[in-house]
């Protein structure tokens, strides 16, 4: 099982010539209210990166890469490694779902409490 400075170490392998994204680009920065250069900034340096959450989908191992940045905001990363890093999609998260998923998904995982 990886954890967080391996991940972070896979990360700063890639540059953002390397980042692919699954869905299109407008509509991940419209969701999310950032720019193409902010996910690259922000997924390639894994400053914020709290939780790591892999799993089987589809006969590929995916990655959940949970970047919280305060009490009240955080995006969600879904990115499967390779040649390339494929960015499957990003969504952001919120006061009520951090609080949630502290709760319940971080402690039930055994992951470390992130607030």
């Amino acid at each position: 099982m990886d954890n967080i400075g391996n991940v972070i170490k896979k990360l700063k392998k890639y540059n953002s010539k390397d980042v692919f994204y699954c869905k299109p680009i407008n509509y991940l920065c419209f969701r999310n209210n950032c720019s193409e250069m902010d996910f690259e900034k922000d997924l390639l340096s894994g400053k914020n990166l709290k939780v790591i959450n892999p799993h089987k989908r589809n006969g590929e191992l995916r990655h959940g890469l949970y970047f919280i940045y305060n009490r009240r905001k955080g995006r969600v990363y879904i990115v499967k490694f390779g040649n390339l890093l494929k960015v499957v999609t990003i969504y952001p998260i919120g006061t009520k779902t951090l609080n949630r998923y502290n709760k319940r998904r971080f402690k039930k995982k055994r992951f470390l409490r992130i607030l």
